[in-house]
């Protein structure tokens, strides 16, 4: 998974619009090896911040939509290694309460890389 960076919007060279209030927008994106897709969760700052329980929540999504198809029974988390986003109380205790109320998914092992790109 990876947060990717902040997209300010609206995106103009405009003198006019420069020094307005700008809209950010977030994208966490996850994918998945085994069916080779890619899933982008995205909001803006209205909705959610980034913070490390924002990302616990649109992660607990993805895992969510996983579980609910019922395909896999473990998963594997590679990520970048923000210590905001990923080596966190929020994302360790938002994987446990995943795991207690999860039908099929039994294990979920978490590696974060100081090298992924």
């Amino acid at each position: 998974m990876f947060f990717c960076q902040v997209i300010t919007l609206p995106r103009t060279n405009i003198g006019d619009c420069y020094y307005l209030c700008k809209l950010n927008c977030y994208n966490l994106t996850a994918f998945e090896l085994g069916a080779c897709q890619g899933h982008c969760y995205v909001w803006h700052e209205g909705q959610m911040g980034r913070t490390a329980s924002d990302i616990a929540t649109a992660l607990c999504t993805f895992l969510e939509e996983v579980d609910r198809r019922g395909t896999v029974d473990q998963i594997v988390l590679y990520s970048d290694s923000p210590a905001g986003q990923n080596r966190n109380q929020f994302v360790s205790g938002m994987i446990i309460h995943f795991l207690s109320r999860a039908h099929n998914v039994k294990q979920i092992t978490h590696k974060v890389s100081r090298y992924m790109v």
